[in-house]
């Protein structure tokens, strides 16, 4: 069920990736990111905790510097 899939990746997006913790697959995560974003505080204080989230972060300053955003 794809509502359930949703809920679910929603409430380790809310739980566990706000806080650091890598449990999305790279797609979610990206698509969670861009579309669902964090306060810009938190995205700052992730970026500095993993590559990952230094990427979509980097991602954002491309985009917004970007026509394409």
């Amino acid at each position: 069920d794809v509502k359930q899939f949703f809920i679910d990746d929603y409430i380790l997006w809310m739980t566990k990736e706000s806080n650091g913790t890598q449990k999305l697959e790279k797609e979610v995560r990206a698509i969670f990111w861009r579309y669902i974003p964090f306060p810009q505080k938190l995205k700052d204080e992730l970026k500095t905790r993993s590559m990952i989230y230094q990427e979509l972060y980097q991602r954002d300053i491309n985009r917004s510097m970007s026509d394409g955003y």
